[in-house]
């Protein structure tokens, strides 16, 4: 069972997410994971040798650097960090993934350095390079271009839900002599059974056991991930609109309102 509890829509530009790296790394890990992509660029095997944990330095030859090496050009830009603690031998240790893209025209890589962080300083564990299609962060960006109708259709089911949660929570808190009026103006606000749609690709899936408050949201987990768009039905909304339509709201004698109730 999964529950979901997210606000109409997250928006994170590249500051923020500088911001969230500058949380989970010191400048000196940065600078180390840094570093490590510019010595692999520039084939230079002495300073990763004396970087890298012992472990990865039969691993670091002049033929893995470069392959490495002819993968890709370009300035790294930062994409992701992904922290895991462990014990190992009785002995925490952190490690702190660094995910870079680099690259220009049709040539795209993705590059990770993980870096062990308990000790007095970074300390590189391993190096992973793998050649992509395009750029991730390009391809993720939110942008109407080259989107079909399925993305604005559910831009519209988004800000229907929205809108419907909205009036009907306001009608509720204004209605006078309202049976349960918080329980009401709670309830209101939560919709049930999501949808979601990969704003890149246009694929879309369903978690019915789920609930979204307001109705809609829309959040991207880093810059190499594809925004995710979801909207969930009104259900109390639409149901206190269609009672109060017709008359039906449950609303107590005008003689048991105090005086002055809303």
């Amino acid at each position: 069972m999964r529950f979901f509890v997210t606000f109409v829509l997250i928006v994170l530009s590249a500051c923020s997410y500088q911001q969230l790296f500058d949380k989970l790394s010191t400048p000196a890990e940065q600078a180390q994971a840094l570093h490590a992509v510019r010595a692999v660029q520039s084939a230079d095997l002495q300073w990763l040798q004396s970087a890298s944990d012992p472990r990865l330095r039969t691993q670091l030859d002049a033929t893995l650097v470069g392959k490495m090496q002819a993968l890709a050009k370009g300035d790294p830009v930062l994409g992701n960090i992904n922290v895991q603690w462990q014990i190992v031998e009785g002995r925490k240790t952190t490690l702190k993934r660094f995910t870079y893209e680099l690259g220009n025209d049709a040539k795209w890589a993705v590059f990770e350095v993980v870096l062990e962080t308990a000790g007095p300083r970074p300390v590189i564990e391993s190096v992973f390079v793998q050649p992509v299609g395009q750029s991730l962060i390009s391809a993720n960006r939110f942008t109407f271009r080259d989107k079909g109708p399925i993305q604005l259709l559910w831009l519209a089911l988004i800000a229907a839900a929205v809108a419907t949660s909205l009036v009907a929570f306001v009608l509720a808190l204004r209605t006078r002599g309202l049976r349960f009026k918080w329980l009401w103006c709670v309830g209101v606000l939560f919709s049930f059974g999501m949808f979601q749609l990969d704003w890149t690709t246009g694929a879309w899936r369903t978690l019915p056991v789920s609930f979204l408050l307001l109705g809609g949201s829309g959040f991207q987990q880093g810059p190499f991930t594809p925004w995710i768009f979801s909207f969930a039905v009104p259900v109390i909304a639409i149901l206190f609109l269609v009672l109060r339509a017709t008359g039906r709201l449950p609303i107590k004698p005008a003689a048991d309102q105090p005086i002055g109730t809303p």
